[in-house]
């Protein structure tokens, strides 16, 4: 695997972890 594939990942990854935690703010 790519380095720079695994780093884009990562940031995905922390961008969809943020967006839940919003998501579960609004619902809670």
């Amino acid at each position: 695997m790519n380095k720079n594939q695994s780093i884009e990942t990562s940031q995905e990854n922390l961008v969809n972890g943020a967006f839940l935690v919003r998501l579960n703010d609004v619902y809670h």
